[in-house]
């Protein structure tokens, strides 16, 4: 159940203008039941796109893009009383649009009323800065090195950190040493006195 129509030229150049210009938008609408094409574009930012979804009359699902405060907003339209079987298509093709424009966020509707500032802000607002990511990701990078460094003993002003259990076999072969060492010293036996006794023997 692939999603045709998103590399149509004229979708390709609303998405571009979309992404260039702060307020673009656009929307994108069933032409047939696996294609899509292009139902309207423009620069006037959120309240324009909100307009052109409240003109759009036919209970169908509609997707579209929205850029506001430098961030772009995919938008899925699901209005009240569509059939179960477009709703089940829409699941499916979703994610076509989603790997087709590149977005920051997704928001969907039910009617246009719920395309506000509001709406918008309360989003964005959820969503972490690229700039603090990046300053974490940096943060994560300079420990992981500085551990690193201590583990092998190449940090600055750093010895190297002492194996205990090397000292441990070092003080036992030390000691095992001097045991054999006292083992192969010749042992000097006592020193007796010797008595000499001239037997005189008579002839």
């Amino acid at each position: 159940m692939s999603l045709n129509g998103l590399d149509a030229p004229k979708v390709t150049e609303a998405y571009e203008a979309v992404i260039k210009d702060n307020g673009g938008w656009l929307l994108l609408r069933y032409v047939t039941r696996d294609e899509i094409d292009l139902l309207n574009a423009g620069t006037g930012g959120y309240t324009e796109a909100r307009d052109a979804v409240t003109q759009y009359e036919e209970k169908s699902p509609l997707y579209g893009l929205v850029q506001y405060r430098r961030k772009q907003v995919l938008l899925k339209y699901l209005p009240e009383g569509t059939s179960r079987l477009l709703q089940a298509r829409v699941t499916v093709h979703v994610q076509a649009i989603i790997e087709r424009f590149a977005h920051d966020t997704l928001i969907s509707l039910a009617s246009a009323t719920e395309l506000n500032e509001t709406t918008l802000s309360s989003l964005l607002s959820s969503l972490k800065p690229s700039a603090s990511v990046k300053s974490s990701d940096s943060s994560l990078r300079t420990r992981r090195l500085a551990e690193i460094a201590e583990e092998t003993g190449e940090g600055p002003n750093q010895e190297p950190a002492t194996d205990q259990s090397t000292v441990k076999e070092k003080n036992e072969e030390n000691a095992e040493a001097q045991l054999l060492d006292s083992i192969k010293a010749p042992i000097n036996p006592p020193k007796t006195s010797k008595t000499t006794q001239i037997v005189h023997i008579k002839q």
